[in-house]
């Protein structure tokens, strides 16, 4: 429906940032109508709102392989050879079960 005089309407979302985006002075912008569709007249210049926010990082994981074993010795091709690894998560949060 329509918007009458000197009312307002709220709307809200919640939403997901990547884990990449981050950095001090990032902006949120409220837009309404984008595409002209409502004649204002000379009031066409204020549709456009700004929310300035500081958005922290993510919390990171860090896999990091300390170590790989592999046979010094006796490594011919075509026959069965025992590797092992190991693998520490030196970030601050919990790797998913994907990561392996």
């Amino acid at each position: 429906g329509g918007l009458d005089v000197e009312q307002s309407y709220a709307e809200g979302i919640d939403i997901t940032l990547p884990p990449h985006i981050y950095g001090p002075a990032m902006a949120f912008y409220g837009v309404v109508d984008a595409r002209n569709s409502v004649y204002e007249g000379d009031n066409e210049g204020n549709n456009v709102s700004e929310s300035p926010v500081d958005i922290t990082l993510a919390p990171t994981i860090d896999l990091v392989p300390v170590s790989v074993v592999v046979p010094t010795t006796g490594v011919r091709a075509g026959v069965p050879v025992a590797i092992s690894w190991t693998v520490d998560n030196q970030g601050n949060t919990i790797a998913p079960p994907s990561w392996k």
